[in-house]
């Protein structure tokens, strides 16, 4: 995915859903991955006008990046790509919008005590963060302290 497939579907997907789901929150906070490919850089400057609420309706939306070298604070990278995996064939269409349904009806059906869970290891990790005072070397069960 590019930045620019990356920003639409932002717009036209991700934001609109936060919006709905969360129309009682003042502010949701997106943390994004960093990755190079979805054009980071410029990203922050393509919604600055995109991530208000809108006529005082629904959250206002914060983008954040995912601290350098660290996919312990992802929740993605903690469990949710694996897992979303492991539920979709293991042959897989070449065909992008048939694939793309396929990843979509995974996560659709994943549960949502999982994601809870993947959450509570993220906050007890970011804990060990501050813990160590910003150092990822820090020991973790089901981690190694040499990471």
């Amino acid at each position: 995915m590019d930045g620019n497939k990356f920003a639409t579907m932002l717009r036209t997907n991700v934001f609109p859903a936060i919006r709905k789901k969360m129309s009682g929150v003042k502010l949701v906070t997106v943390q994004l991955d960093n990755a190079g490919g979805h054009g980071m850089a410029t990203l922050h400057k393509k919604f600055s006008n995109a991530l208000p609420a809108r006529k005082g309706v629904g959250p206002t939306i914060k983008l954040v990046d995912q601290p350098a070298q660290s996919p312990d604070t992802n929740v993605y990278d903690l469990g949710l790509f694996r897992s979303v995996d492991s539920r979709i064939p293991k042959f897989r269409p070449f065909q992008l919008d048939k694939f793309a349904k396929i990843v979509s009806m995974a996560h659709l059906q994943y549960p949502g005590d999982k994601v809870e869970r993947l959450y509570q290891t993220k906050i007890a990790v970011c804990k060990k963060m501050v813990e160590a005072k910003g150092d990822n070397s820090f020991d973790f069960v089901g981690r190694s302290a040499s990471r």
